[in-house]
């Protein structure tokens, strides 16, 4: 994130639910907007009391725009003020689609990520962070590129996800409560669209590089 950022952190309960107006089970949530200076370590304190105690902790991987007054903050498109990176989130096979990015990245095809995220067991999360003025089409389709070329979820491209935040446990009741863990590399330079030489289309048209197999 950039200074003067907004920063959206979505935690939900792993077990506490509440009934829709349909009746059916959703999970208990809390979110928040902060501006990335206001992140302090009073903030991260209270996370973490949050995770021991079963919440999930999240964070948009935009920028949001401000939203004085808002009760529950909102992170639709619209809400975007600003794309940070683009990303990847591997759940399956995670160590063959690192394999593959780090190949890659050795061929000259894309440039070294910037952080490499163990979300659970096998399971990564792997962004790129991205110059200024990348809009939300294009920060998209290169995430569906992405998500292709390396086996990544097709469902997580959206420019408004939210990824899990190193440092925190994942609560899921199917593991031994990890601690998602990070790697940092690449080079100190946010990367343009064009160091991807993957094939991206925004609405079925071609926008950058080629297909390289």
């Amino acid at each position: 994130f950039e200074p003067g950022d907004h920063v959206l952190i979505h935690c939900n309960h792993e077990t506490l639910k509440y009934k829709d107006k349909n009746g059916n089970d959703q999970a208990q949530t809390t979110i928040g907007l902060k501006a990335i200076e206001e992140i302090d370590e009073q903030t991260l304190d209270k996370l973490h009391k949050m995770n021991d105690t079963g919440w999930h902790v999240y964070c948009c991987m935009s920028a949001i725009t401000s939203q004085p007054g808002v009760k529950r903050p909102h992170r639709r498109k619209r809400d975007i003020s600003a794309t940070r990176a683009c990303y990847v989130d591997i759940d399956k096979d995670g160590e063959l689609s690192l394999a593959k990015i780090h190949a890659d990245v050795a061929a000259g095809i894309i440039p070294a990520p910037h952080f490499i995220v163990g979300s659970s067991p096998g399971k990564y999360h792997v962004s790129w962070r991205l110059i200024s003025g990348v809009s939300v089409p294009v920060q998209e389709a290169l995430n569906r590129a992405l998500a292709s070329r390396y086996g990544g979820d097709p469902a997580a491209t959206d420019a408004s996800r939210i990824l899990r935040i190193p440092g925190f446990m994942n609560v899921k009741a199917a593991y031994s409560r990890p601690v998602v863990t990070m790697e940092s590399g690449g080079e100190e330079r946010r990367y343009g669209v064009d160091d991807f030489k993957i094939e991206q289309t925004i609405e079925h048209d071609t926008v950058v590089g080629a297909d390289v197999g």
